[in-house]
């Protein structure tokens, strides 16, 4: 995983690269951290700002950054709780919401 182990023999590929020959950015794009318990890793006031953490990080302008949190939103069927508080949510509603973070969703 990079920038927490860095002294290991083998090869790791992400889409056929070796990861140590990727930027930092490259990688971040493709993979995501989920934690086991979503109370240590969300962050934010609502579910929206949390998704759009990533896609702000990266720079992505705000109408792209709303598109591709709403996107994220509805393909976990979350779309309903976007400004509801994180602190209101349900434990699986939590994870779920995670999942919304991930590279795939552009989040």
């Amino acid at each position: 995983m990079d920038g927490l182990i860095k002294d290991y023999s083998g090869r790791v590929l992400l889409d056929g690269d070796e990861v140590r020959r990727l930027q930092p950015r490259e990688i971040y794009r493709k993979v995501g951290l989920v934690f086991q318990n979503p109370d240590d890793q969300l962050f934010a006031h609502t579910v929206f700002e949390d998704v759009a953490f990533g896609p702000r990080n990266m720079k992505f302008a705000e109408n792209e950054v709303e598109l591709r949190v709403n996107a994220a939103l509805a393909s976990v069927e979350m779309a309903d709780c976007a400004h509801k508080q994180i602190n209101a949510l349900s434990f699986g509603q939590k994870k779920t919401g995670l999942h919304c973070r991930a590279p795939r969703h552009g989040a």
